[in-house]
């Protein structure tokens, strides 16, 4: 008798373990490296998933919600070493370039330390990213649960929604050596790229608005600025209305269109 209440007891403790690591296993340490639009400083918090408004969220500080991405939205999910690539390659003025940069990394021998989440809501025609830190333990966990709650499929490296297409790259063809001509030619083709400008159309509703880029006033709405490679807070002015903007990552020889709809002051 001793012994089955024995058993009884370690079946309960055991039982119970369970199911509080299942009930903070949907809630991981992470810290916010970039590319959600509109928030530019990385900062540490939570990863939490919210199934009753089905959303993940992070958490700053683990208390506040910095922002949102629903669960319907999310296109794909994949990991990779660094952050900082990721940011760069794949959110454009908040438009993400699904799968383009999909990187056999989800399976290699290297240590993952970052996921990126990519999102695409029609309805309110947005589209983005965000990239995370994650603890090594909790890798396997986030991917899972973002792929589950976003109904994602595992296509080679990368978990993506069903008909979204991802170009498969093999390790082989990521390290094979490439003839030195075709490095050189390479080489020069990056330097050309570098050297264009990224072309950014700016229009308003009403037209006739102020533009400034990075506080500095840069002309009139309907206009065409030419910006080198880097990151700009774009500003769209107009007395009697609403101060519109935008943070903006400009691409070499990209070319993107800005439209602000201006809100009347109350």
């Amino acid at each position: 008798m001793k012994s089955a209440i024995s058993v009884f007891v370690c079946i309960s403790i055991v039982f119970s373990q369970t199911v509080a690591y299942g009930q903070a296993s949907e809630e991981f340490w992470a810290k916010y490296e970039g590319g959600f639009p509109g928030v530019t400083k990385k900062s540490k918090g939570r990863l939490a998933f919210d199934n009753e408004r089905r959303v993940v969220i992070f958490l700053k500080g683990g208390k506040k919600e910095l922002f949102a991405i629903p669960y319907d939205t999310i296109t794909v999910i994949s990991a990779d070493e660094t952050a900082r690539r990721r940011v760069k390659e794949t959110v454009i003025l908040g438009v993400a370039l699904i799968g383009l940069f999909a990187l056999p990394i989800l399976f290699s021998k290297k240590k993952l330390k970052y996921v990126l989440i990519e999102y695409r809501d029609p309805s309110k025609d947005t589209a983005g990213g965000a990239v995370f830190q994650v603890k090594q333990k909790d890798m396997d966990g986030v991917l899972a649960l973002v792929a589950e709650k976003g109904d994602l499929v595992r296509k080679g490296d990368v978990f993506a929604r069903a008909d979204i297409e991802i170009e498969e790259r093999t390790q082989v063809e990521e390290t094979k050596e490439k003839p030195t001509k075709e490095k050189a030619r390479e080489k020069k083709s990056d330097k050309k790229a570098m050297a264009e400008p990224c072309i950014v159309e700016v229009g308003s509703a009403p037209p006739a608005a102020d533009v400034e880029v990075d506080g500095k006033f840069v002309g009139n709405t309907p206009t065409t600025l030419k910006l080198t490679p880097g990151d700009y807070e774009v500003a769209v002015k107009k007395a009697g209305y609403k101060p519109w903007k935008r943070t903006v990552s400009a691409v070499a020889g990209n070319a993107l269109r800005l439209f602000a709809e201006l809100e009347k002051e109350e």
